[in-house]
């Protein structure tokens, strides 16, 4: 393997796979940093679109820009063949269809420079394209508590840290660390879950990181590449943490710590992938996740205290996979088809309610295919909500008042809410008369029926 000289500040690997739409305001967002002293490395990834055109036409008239093209072979080897390349003191990766603020390496660079450290990382936002083109934002952080914040922390010393976001383009890496301890990404086909590999490992040998309460990076929520009939799709994460575990034997003792960290994210992210997964693959995932289960319990690299880091829905599912698979099986298709028929009895659908119950109910209704059913998110109060969630515009629900008896209005907040018997009270006065909620474990939604 051959690495260039440092003669940049930061090298920016830009990973390209059939992205025509959105590469321009990706690469557009990049050369305008007003650090200019990057590169930016391209990797296209056997694009069957116009995108492998789009990067000539960049790089023609951008020296930094650098394409690299290859035959399809997985999101972790474009990310690696580019990290060979880079001849930046700091790498950074980019999503193409993500964009990037101005001051974003500027900022990191600096902050990094000044304090020698091994990676910096920021927070993000979320964003979708509103059909009136407006962008509809979400602020993530990286650690809820400040405290963490624009300090030096080991995070190698500090496994509390492994509990933040996971993301690894909010940052900046040191080349020679990265070199110097082989992270790397795991090179299986496709690109899923390839860069929890590479998170993990900046964690375990990290000795001088920070985090900063600031966001540069723009996620875009928008763009579905869904491969949820994809058998890969259930295999890919016990693959991913099974590239971590041999990372770990690098270690030695110390690796004991990390493998029960290891261990908690396995499970958790195959329970949040349930949602994701197709019916007809549906059984296969919980008898994945029940194998790994026994797996780290037989291995001892499970503890049940990691139970209690799990949110309390995915707490629910694994006690249930567990204690009887088929039973629980059987309360999902139950479920859904409850769903369905709820769905399918209105032509449109409202969302009283602008926080995480209407996130939920979102993404439950999208799930199902019936996003299209979705008029919009309404709230009691607009002035003090946001303008939009998940792309969808916020309205008041006073405005809906006309088309009450035509439409299902799911109340997406808890029933333990104060607000909760207010806003039922609330549609009751306005004639609302098709009303479901979710229930308070984000589970599933009950039908409510009011005369």
């Amino acid at each position: 393997m051959l690495w260039g000289v440092c003669v940049t500040k930061v090298s920016i690997v830009v990973p390209v796979y059939n992205v025509e739409q959105y590469l321009k305001e990706c690469l557009d967002s990049i050369i305008k940093q007003s650090l200019q002293d990057i590169e930016i490395i391209c990797v296209d990834d056997g694009s069957t679109d116009h995108s492998s055109i789009i990067l000539d036409e960049y790089a023609k008239k951008d020296q930094r820009v650098k394409v690299i093209h290859k035959k399809n072979s997985g999101y972790g080897h474009s990310i690696n063949v580019g990290m060979d390349m880079a001849s930046g003191e700091y790498v950074a990766i980019v999503e193409s269809d993500d964009w990037i603020k101005p001051d974003m390496y500027k900022d990191l660079y600096k902050v990094a420079k000044d304090n020698q450290l091994d990676f910096v990382k920021a927070d993000h936002y979320q964003f979708f394209v509103m059909k009136n083109g407006n962008l509809s934002l979400k602020y993530v952080k990286l650690s809820w508590p400040h405290d963490d914040y624009n300090r030096i922390i080991d995070t190698s010393d500090d496994v509390r840290t492994f509990l933040f976001q996971k993301y690894t383009w909010s940052g900046i890496y040191k080349t020679d660390f990265l070199r110097k301890h082989d992270i790397r990404h795991n090179e299986t086909p496709g690109a899923s879950y390839q860069d929890n590999g590479f998170w993990f490992q900046t964690f375990m040998w990290g000795k001088r990181v920070m985090f900063l309460s600031k966001a540069y990076y723009m996620y875009k929520q928008d763009n579905p590449t869904s491969s949820i009939h994809s058998r890969g799709k259930i295999e890919a994460i016990p693959n991913e943490f099974d590239f971590i575990r041999n990372k770990l034997d690098q270690l030695g003792d110390w690796k004991y710590k990390m493998l029960y960290v290891a261990s908690f994210w396995r499970i958790n992210d195959m329970l949040d992938n349930l949602s994701r997964i197709g019916d007809d693959l549906k059984y296969a995932a919980l008898k994945q996740i029940e194998k790994d289960y026994l797996f780290l319990l037989k291995k001892g690299e499970w503890d049940e205290l990691l139970m209690s880091l799990l949110s309390f829905t995915n707490f629910k599912i694994l006690k249930k996979i567990i204690n009887n698979i088929d039973a629980y099986y059987d309360e999902c298709c139950e479920r859904k088809q409850a769903k369905i028929n709820l769905f399918n009895s209105y032509k449109e659908i409202v969302i009283y309610g602008a926080g995480a119950f209407c996130e939920r109910a979102i993404e439950d209704i999208e799930n199902l295919c019936y996003k299209d059913k979705i008029r919009c998110v309404a709230v009691t109060n607009i002035e003090e909500n946001p303008i939009s969630v998940r792309g969808l515009e916020v309205s008041a629900i006073n405005e809906l008042q006309n088309i009450a008896s035509d439409i299902l209005v799911i109340m997406a907040v808890s029933k333990n809410k104060n607000h909760f018997a207010g806003m039922r009270d609330k549609l009751h006065e306005l004639s609302f008369k098709n009303i479901a909620y979710m229930d308070n474990k984000g589970e599933y939604i009950e039908y409510i029926r009011e005369g």
